[in-house]
């Protein structure tokens, strides 16, 4: 009988635990069946964030949105304007290119004698003032001891000595004759071992030798120092007879949302406007007439509008007297303009030009640069020095070019620079799976941390140091300042500004 009550209370138990089991998998089961799949968005009736944003799609739709609500305050659209024949207010700091035309003596065409092309040749130059002693010899190499002036990559500045052996051979010996020393870091007063070709220095080599050897230049405290070059930048006035094109990749609509001020510039009839914010509606004045030209990259500076087109390097400047052409001779990889002055990055040099004298200088960087931001009184760079050793660097720059330092970090195939406060730095890098990450430098311009996003977003923006934030595949997606994802939401939209 006692056996009988024995397996009847188990079998109670079992239904009670059989039970249990059930009603939770029935919850897990709801609960997957809720959550977002793929790239849709998450379902949330509210969102925490309250403020209104300004919007615009590639439709030329400009408007205000709620963000909570989801909820349009206020919109216009570019074509509709153009249907209406309606006649926006003139800001009249441009005169349209058609008018510039007809005007006698406005637009020249004309390519002075005097002006210079840029100098071509900055390609090699080290900006290293090593000091040098041959201390050895190994497979038929000397074995030289160079005093690292400025931080660098072992490999590099091995390959400057020897070009003619591969580099995993080079490693090799390298790793062999500095142990127990890393090849990496190399810091500024770090000595290191390199292999150099019979008689290329003698025992006292001095460091004006070596310098001709290595090329460049650095300041006294080893940082890059910008040398100026004798010709001035050719900057000269021309008559627009350029094709331009358009691929998938320039907008219909270019939107420029910055703390600096709202533009658009339309592609599809190649027109620029200001678009202004006033009591939750919107005012747009005209800026110019652009002829027919499709514009890859812009900047509105002080009543000058300044632009780049495709499959073309230069930098085109069109202001009250007409089109004017800053011949760029190298690809070009970022710029911008800052008052008189225009910084632009190419052949792996960072370049300023004064746009009324044509004077200019330039520091080399090592490699290619990825975005070039003016913060106060200093020049911050992104440049991708470092490959060899998946590093990549954040420079320091006043505006005069001398350097203030740089910060290390993981190398990715792009870095933008998306926000500073307090000497504290967010960026945010772009690698080959298309996944991005979130990037912190500290106050000592060091690398504090990286958070992980689940899609890549072309553009990001921070609002009032609370939230990090963008619009990709037409969901707008919020990020609390530490990178985790506190809101998302569909909306037809292609840029934002949270005001």
């Amino acid at each position: 009988m006692s056996n009988v009550k024995e397996i009847f209370k188990k079998l109670i138990k079992r239904k009670i635990f059989m039970a249990v089991l059930l009603l939770f998998l029935i919850v897990v089961f709801v609960a997957v069946k809720k959550m977002p799949k793929g790239s849709e968005p998450a379902a949330v009736k509210e969102f925490s964030m309250k403020n209104d944003m300004l919007a615009g799609n590639q439709d030329g739709v400009v408007s205000i949105v709620n963000i909570a609500s989801r909820k349009q305050l206020f919109s216009l659209n570019l074509n509709k304007i153009y249907e209406k024949d309606y006649e926006p207010a003139e800001l009249n700091i441009i005169k349209s290119s058609p008018e510039a035309e007809e005007e006698p003596g406005k637009v020249e065409d004309t390519k002075p004698d005097q002006a210079n092309d840029v100098v071509k040749d900055t390609g090699g130059k080290f900006f290293s003032d090593r000091s040098v002693e041959v201390v050895g010899e190994k497979e038929g190499y000397d074995i030289v001891a160079i005093n690292i002036i400025k931080g660098d990559c072992w490999i590099k500045v091995q390959r400057k000595l020897i070009s003619d052996v591969p580099e995993f051979k080079l490693l090799k010996w390298g790793r062999e004759i500095n142990d127990p020393q890393e090849l990496h870091p190399i810091y500024v007063g770090d000595v290191r071992l390199f292999l150099a070709k019979k008689g290329t220095f003698s025992k006292n080599t001095s460091k004006t030798e070596v310098g001709n050897i290595f090329g460049g230049r650095t300041s006294e405290s080893g940082l890059p120092e910008a040398e100026e070059i004798s010709d001035q930048a050719l900057i000269e006035n021309i008559t627009w007879d350029i094709e331009t094109a358009k691929d998938s990749l320039i907008p219909d609509y270019n939107y420029s949302f910055t703390d600096k001020g709202f533009f658009v510039y339309d592609n599809v009839r190649s027109k620029l406007y200001q678009i202004f914010v006033k009591d939750n509606q919107l005012e747009l004045s005209f800026i110019a007439d652009n002829k027919d030209i499709v514009v890859k990259d812009y900047q509105f500076e002080n009543g000058i509008f300044y632009f780049t087109v495709k499959d073309d390097s230069n930098i085109y400047i069109l202001d009250g007297e007409g089109y004017k052409r800053v011949a760029v001779d190298y690809d070009l990889e970022d710029w911008t303009v800052d008052g008189n002055f225009l910084y632009y990055a190419a052949n792996k040099s960072i370049f300023k030009i004064d746009l009324k004298t044509k004077e200019q200088m330039y520091v080399y960087l090592g490699d290619k640069t990825t975005d070039i931001e003016i913060i106060g009184d200093y020049l911050y760079i992104a440049n991708k020095f470092g490959l060899t050793v998946n590093k990549s660097i954040l420079h320091k720059f006043d505006k005069n070019l001398v350097s203030y330092g740089w910060a290390e970090l993981n190398y990715a195939k792009d870095t933008k620079i998306v926000y500073e406060k307090d000497g504290e730095f967010l960026l945010k890098q772009s690698f080959r799976d298309n996944k991005d990450k979130l990037v912190y430098v500290n106050k000592d311009f060091r690398l504090s941390y990286e958070v992980s996003l689940d899609v890549s977003i072309p553009k990001l923006a921070v609002y009032n140091a609370k939230c990090v934030y963008g619009a990709y595949d037409e969901i707008l997606y919020i990020y609390d300042i530490q990178g985790v994802l506190t809101d998302r939401v569909k909306l037809n939209i292609s840029d934002i500004y949270i005001l």
